[in-house]
């Protein structure tokens, strides 16, 4: 017999694939999705059987937005979990609290841990949309920092927006304001989810330089998805 298929927002690791294994033990499939709605959408379009997402959050509150999708969609709740979240701070080898700068995490998590900002006044809380995927975020941006050449001087990156007013000039503003020049834009239709798009776009610069990684770094902060596609020499013309 076929294992069901439970959906989930965010990456493996995440704490809504934890709550998944506690109620369903290990007799299932699990199929991480970027965002609540796409975890709704897997369900509603028969590639899975179940989704799990956060109603309440005794600190941060209600979870609107899977209110709204379980109004939206024709699905029924059928069971539920508690899950004692306990957040741990990632890092790199060699980083101290001393040295600390930015932590990236979801922003329920962010709020979770408000006590340890308070104690913390200089580290930079970045909102990322999932806590596990922060963590994968930045293990991909050092990995290809550490490989990427010195003379390299050309940035293509992709990354989607949700469809609100003012979404791009957002993404397209943290490039100007560090005055870094844009070479080429292209947008793609998502499948599946009409008016949104993925959007292709080169930049002058090096991942190396600083004001490219905070301009990376704030991209990711009003963007649904960011993903550096490579750091390389530009051709001569």
């Amino acid at each position: 017999m076929a294992l069901p298929t439970i959906a989930f927002q965010g990456e493996r690791g995440s704490f809504s694939e934890e709550a998944a294994y506690k109620l369903l033990g290990g007799k299932m499939r699990i199929r991480p999705c970027e965002t609540f709605a796409a975890t709704f959408r897997s369900v509603a379009n028969g590639k899975g059987k179940y989704c799990l997402v956060p109603i309440e959050n005794t600190l941060a509150g209600s979870v609107y937005e899977n209110y709204d999708l379980l109004l939206e969609n024709d699905l029924h709740i059928v069971g539920e979990v508690n899950l004692r979240i306990v957040h741990n701070l990632i890092a790199f080898p060699g980083v101290t609290l001393k040295n600390l700068r930015q932590v990236y995490s979801h922003p329920v998590a962010l709020a979770q841990c408000s006590k340890f900002f308070l104690r913390s006044p200089k580290v930079e809380r970045i909102p990322f949309y999932d806590t596990a995927g922060a963590v994968k975020m930045l293990v991909e941006r050092r990995l290809q920092e550490n490989t990427v050449s010195k003379k390299a001087n050309k940035v293509s990156i992709v990354f989607s927006t949700r469809n609100v007013p003012g979404a791009l000039y957002k993404c397209l503003s943290v490039f100007a304001l560090r005055d870094i020049d844009l070479t080429k834009m292209e947008s793609r239709p998502l499948r599946g989810r009409p008016w949104e798009y993925f959007f292709y776009l080169d930049f002058v610069g090096n991942v190396r330089e600083e004001r490219c990684r905070n301009a990376l770094a704030h991209l990711g902060e009003v963007t649904n998805l960011l993903r550096v596609l490579g750091c390389y020499e530009r051709a001569q013309r």
